[in-house]
């Protein structure tokens, strides 16, 4: 006659061995070989063991199965709920070729989102270049004041080391809350988006016009220089981001929205990656370079090295390693 523990293990045995055989995959293979329905069937047979588990130790059954399936229930847990090691080989990747290669695959969505943002900007500058009196309908005129003062002292002695660490931290924080709000507004299927995107552009343009007129522009640009290659591509890159959520939730019926923002959800974070990564590079330069006493053609240097730079990284490198091709070929086969 079975015992209770001979029984007990009869009736759960074949789920034991499928969430082994899992456990196994993932061992030997990493958790992205897993296909559809094993990672559907894995959670659930978790929790399975678990309740397995528990009953066998109320029943006080067999060391053995005991043992055998804390083992189980241990490896799971582990697998379930801790974040998989990252490789030097896969952070390589990522940088030198999936993250160029979509942004090289998106052009036209990032070329639409600069133009929602230079085109408002280059009819604000030029009209309040023509008429002052137009910026403080686009901005309030006490903000444009205090920037007037600052560079009508034209002081050659910066803000000094001291501040830097602070200018740096204020920086990174407004730049990327720009950058966050527009792709956040594309969840209202990119009106948002086009929505910040033009009113910044309306806003920079009217005080760069605004200043301009009051003949201080080029110390402006002397400022503004070093950091404005990388700051405002990043800006545009997460607008693009924006748009192209904007563009699946508009894409996507209700009977396949869930594949289709699948489809798209990591074009979306390789473009949020891109223009953070942008963005901090430019809060860096903007709070150590772009405020010192430096000779300016040491700030046009940094500006187009980081204009080659930018180039070289999301067009000719991804060209260069065909991830362009490749991740055309992924699509297509989706």
């Amino acid at each position: 006659m079975a015992t209770l523990s001979e029984r007990f293990v009869r009736e759960k045995q074949a789920q034991w061995v499928q969430l082994r055989k899992i456990l196994l995959k993932i061992r030997d293979h990493s958790f992205q070989s897993l296909n559809e329905k094993e990672i559907e069937d894995f959670a659930g047979l978790y929790r399975q063991a678990c309740a397995d588990l528990a009953r066998a130790k109320t029943l006080q059954l067999s060391p053995d199965v005991i043992e055998y399936l804390n083992n189980i229930v241990g490896q799971a847990h582990k697998y379930l709920y801790s974040f998989p090691p990252v490789r030097s080989s896969q952070v390589k990747q990522f940088f030198t070729g999936i993250l160029p290669g979509v942004i090289l695959q998106n052009r036209n969505v990032i070329l639409l989102a600069a133009a929602f943002f230079f085109l408002p900007y280059i009819v604000s500058f030029i009209l309040c270049v023509s008429d002052p009196d137009t910026a403080p309908l686009l901005v309030s005129n006490k903000f444009l004041e205090q920037i007037a003062d600052m560079h009508r002292e034209r002081s050659a002695s910066g803000r000094g080391a001291a501040m830097s660490t602070a200018a740096l931290s204020f920086y990174v924080y407004n730049n990327v809350s720009i950058a966050f709000f527009s792709f956040a507004g594309g969840v209202l299927m990119g009106l948002g988006t086009i929505y910040f995107l033009v009113y910044n552009g309306l806003t920079l343009g009217a005080i760069f016009g605004y200043i301009t007129a009051q003949g201080y522009g080029g110390h402006l640009l002397v400022f503004v220089t070093a950091h404005s290659v990388l700051e405002l591509g990043g800006l545009v890159v997460a607008g693009a981001a924006g748009l192209l959520l904007g563009y699946t939730i508009i894409k996507a019926s209700k009977f396949y929205k869930k594949d289709q923002l699948s489809l798209q959800k990591n074009k979306i974070f390789y473009l949020l990656c891109a223009a953070t990564l942008m963005i901090t590079c430019a809060a860096a330069i903007e709070g150590g370079i772009s405020p010192q006493p430096l000779p300016y053609v040491m700030k046009l240097t940094v500006a187009a090295v980081s204009l080659i730079a930018l180039v070289f990284y999301f067009g000719f490198l991804p060209l260069k390693r065909k991830t362009w091709n490749s991740t055309m070929m992924e699509e297509k086969e989706k």
